[in-house]
């Protein structure tokens, strides 16, 4: 209890430590490389992630390999070119060169696990994200036993740091009594992932470029977190937080929030996502104004 030194000390406060094991799940498709992506720019130049102060800015080395290396430069160069700095300014992120990345990765395979570690001595991140956790093993999601030697080798190569691993969730439930699933549960396979994080993320939606950001954690998480957060996707696909989708008199509502002067400033497409309506009501708002 006396101790000194035990405190928790935070990337983004309440959400990312600086030591911690992260889940993010979501279903294939759905813009979790983005959301991963996203926090990955916000981690390594300092800027807000989701409305959320980065208090403690780092190197984040992006472990993608999950999506094909031209697809993802291309993914990139679109986000460069409309205005978001994804290059070295700031601290910096950096993903393992086409060349070098293992085409099949084994984590549990001496040379692939090297292979990382040497990435994370040289770049030193203060997060590694891991996308997505089935590209990284060749074991059965579905035993514990199995799941447990993978995130015990991951944890072990990004000990000392922040780590989130992307996960695909399991397929839904058909049967009406089923009890919904948690940020916790919600993963593909073994509940041990969800039980062994230090905080699970769940990104769900039905809805396109719409979604549900919940997050569960052992530590105290951001006030802003004590509910979901909803989110929709811009063009680029980056996410941004919105409120509900108004309901009844969608004009009015969105007439009485133009009036704040940090949206009279954005455009209609971006006052449109930051609301959640559509950009025709944002222009009638405007107009009646």
């Amino acid at each position: 209890m006396r101790l000194e030194g035990l405190a928790r000390e935070y990337i983004i406060p309440g959400l990312l430590p600086e030591v911690a094991r992260l889940a993010l799940c979501g279903t294939p498709k759905h813009g979790k490389s983005f959301l991963a992506l996203q926090l990955a720019i916000a981690v390594s130049h300092g800027t807000p992630f989701l409305g959320l102060e980065v208090a403690k800015p780092g190197p984040v080395l992006y472990l993608q390999f999950d999506t094909p290396p031209e697809l993802w430069q291309e993914r990139l160069k679109e986000l460069e070119q409309a205005g978001i700095d994804v290059d070295a300014t700031g601290c910096g992120i950096y993903t393992m060169h086409p060349s070098t990345q293992p085409r099949s990765v084994n984590i549990l395979n001496g040379h692939d696990s090297r292979a990382i570690y040497e990435q994370i001595m040289a770049t030193l991140p203060a997060l590694v994200i891991v996308d997505v956790l089935r590209s990284v093993h060749r074991l059965s999601e579905n035993e514990s036993e199995h799941m447990q030697q993978v995130v015990g080798h991951l944890s072990t190569i990004c000990q000392g740091r922040a780590m989130l691993i992307v996960h695909h969730t399991g397929k839904p439930s058909t049967d009406p009594k089923a009890v919904r699933r948690s940020p916790s549960t919600a993963g593909r396979g073994s509940s041990y992932l969800g039980g062994e994080m230090d905080a699970n993320w769940l990104l769900s939606g039905t809805q396109k470029k719409r979604a549900r950001l919940e997050v569960e954690s052992r530590f105290k998480a951001h006030a802003d977190l004590e509910d979901c957060l909803n989110l929709i996707q811009n063009d680029l696909g980056l996410w941004n937080r919105t409120t509900p989708p108004p309901k009844g008199r969608p004009v009015e509502s969105a007439k009485a929030t133009l009036l704040d002067p940090a949206l009279a400033e954005l455009s209609t497409r971006e006052a449109a996502d930051r609301l959640g309506v559509s950009r025709e009501t944002v222009r009638k708002a405007r107009a009646d104004n």
